[in-house]
């Protein structure tokens, strides 16, 4: 073999070293700008019912994502921080619902104590499905399924620090219409779960009684607030006349609780304790963020998207709601911030605009509000209680969202999840992607 030979041999060998050591993500489109790096980690995304939390998760160097795809099927997917790559995406539930609603069954995760991915799925209003993995960190191999046979629907799952399991969603009751909302816990790591579902907000004060959650976030323990449950929500369940019902018709106000870790009492942001369930005139009126009036307009006043997070030095709740406005016949984003006592006048963030998100860091409120092709994200200055813009993301596609990761490490590649727009009507063939975006 002569010398020339050799070096090319030499030199196959070295690219080959080089390109086994490359970073490749599975589906990968990796497109760098000023707001960091854009990777897609799936093309199969169908449509479901934005809420702002539950879609992905942080723990031990990997990122697990969640998402509907063709016929509501729910994917899982990850992406490995110490090898900078994305794993092989599976399919845990399979639905093939091709119907008007099928929008509804979207998927929800966590990662438990035992680092196993816990998964939720509601058939819309006719079960509640759980998923285990097998093994700890990982998403192959079978998962250990159960399911409850009650009207669920919008599950939003949450593990808290010492990591009991919560699993809240609502249960829909066709006479008198109603959607008060429900948990089960696991302290078990999700072996076994509660016996039956606790009601831990009961409109009962009228025909209000459609519960629209728009978030259920964990906080931990500060400013004399306990390890708990942030929930925000709205109201809707009347017709025209104010008094008889009618599903999804007008919606009203914007309300805030939170559920102790310790003692599973629901309180208010002035730490009134409300019981196990929120019921009464009373309770319901402490839990009062916003009152729109009766609200009885065809355009709905308060929109199904809401959100909301917590300080983590002094606890004070903020919570995040779209308005619209009769007059310019758009929606506003405005915020309501809670001193421990009080809510603050409500504060506009951008007008024609959607929520993405909200979160707290670096001692800031932060918000993410979609309008058109753009995420923008806004800080909060609370010496004049305004927000101002601080970074445009413009992703490669025409987003419908984009959710900050829940228990998101700094320094990561994979700080939030885009979902790309899937127009005006709901697609359930899955042509849609999702991508990862760090914070460069």
């Amino acid at each position: 073999m002569n010398k020339l030979t050799i070096i090319y041999y030499l030199i196959i060998i070295i690219v080959l070293i080089i390109f086994s050591n490359c970073t490749i993500p599975l589906d990968t489109e990796n497109n760098s700008s000023s707001s960091g790096s854009y990777i897609r980690i799936a093309s199969n995304y169908g449509s479901h019912c934005y809420r702002g939390s539950g879609a992905s998760y942080y723990k031990n160097n990997k990122t697990f994502f969640t998402w509907p795809g063709p016929g509501m099927n729910s994917y899982v997917g990850y992406f490995d921080h110490l090898t900078n790559k994305a794993g092989t995406n599976v399919l845990v539930n399979t639905f093939n619902d091709y119907t008007t609603w099928a929008y509804h069954d979207y998927p929800r995760l966590v990662v438990g104590a035992d680092n196993k991915i816990h998964l939720f799925v509601c058939d819309h209003t006719t079960k509640l499905y759980y998923y285990r993995s097998s093994n700890a960190d990982d998403i192959s191999g079978t998962w250990h399924n159960h399911s409850w046979t009650e009207r669920a629907g919008y599950p939003f799952p949450v593990v808290s620090s010492g990591g009991q399991l919560f699993i809240f969603y609502i249960i829909h009751v066709n006479t008198p219409l109603e959607r008060p909302l429900y948990y089960r816990t696991s302290t078990d790591n999700g072996l076994t779960w509660s016996s039956s579902p606790v009601k831990c907000i009961d409109r009962d004060i009228d025909n209000w009684k459609e519960m629209y959650v728009g978030s259920v976030k964990f906080a931990s323990a500060a400013g004399g607030y306990p390890d708990r449950i942030l929930i925000v929500w709205t109201l809707s369940g009347v017709s025209g006349d104010g008094t008889t019902t009618a599903h999804d018709k007008y919606h009203k106000d914007v309300y805030f609780s939170y559920l102790n870790i310790n003692d599973l009492h629901m309180y208010s942001a002035d730490k009134t304790d409300l019981g196990t369930t929120i019921s009464g005139s009373t309770e319901w009126n402490k839990c009062l963020v916003l009152d729109t009036g009766p609200s009885l307009e065809e355009k709905k006043i308060i929109n199904y998207t809401h959100n909301v997070t917590a300080n983590s030095s002094n606890g004070y709740p903020i919570v995040l709601y779209e308005k619209y406005n009769y007059s310019t016949l758009k929606y506003e984003v405005f915020s309501k911030l809670s001193n421990g006592t009080n809510w603050s006048d409500e504060s506009l963030v951008i007008s024609g605009s959607s929520i993405s998100d909200v979160y707290f860091e670096n001692d800031k409120f932060i918000a993410l509000c979609k309008s058109s092709s753009n995420i923008y994200s806004y800080s909060l200055n609370e010496s004049n209680m305004t927000w101002d813009l601080i970074k445009t993301y413009s992703p490669p596609v025409v987003p419908q969202g984009m959710m900050k990761v829940e228990n998101y490490n700094n320094n990561r590649k994979a700080k939030f999840m885009i979902f790309e727009s899937y127009g005006s009507t709901y697609d359930y063939t899955g042509n849609n992607k999702i991508y990862v975006l760090g914070d460069g």
